[in-house]
């Protein structure tokens, strides 16, 4: 897996420029990253060690994107 967890948490597309703290500090999500990944690798038929990596792509607003690659590149 890649990125620190801050990466994964944190928005990164942009700011605001009327309360750019406050408006970070609602949209960080923490989440816990190994159950994440392990519900992905079972819902393909592989194990959690069969990743090999995790990248956030894209993320708007609340929402966020992630690729998830296994060793044989599925």
């Amino acid at each position: 897996m890649s990125g620190s967890p801050d990466d994964l948490f944190n928005y990164s597309s942009g700011g605001w420029l009327v309360n750019n703290g406050l408006r970070l500090k609602e949209r960080r999500r923490e989440f816990d990253v190994d159950e994440l990944c392990k519900l992905a690798a079972q819902s393909v038929g592989r194990s959690p060690q069969d990743i090999n990596t995790f990248v956030k792509l894209a993320e708007g607003g609340f929402n966020r994107t992630f690729l998830i690659t296994m060793h044989d590149g599925v």
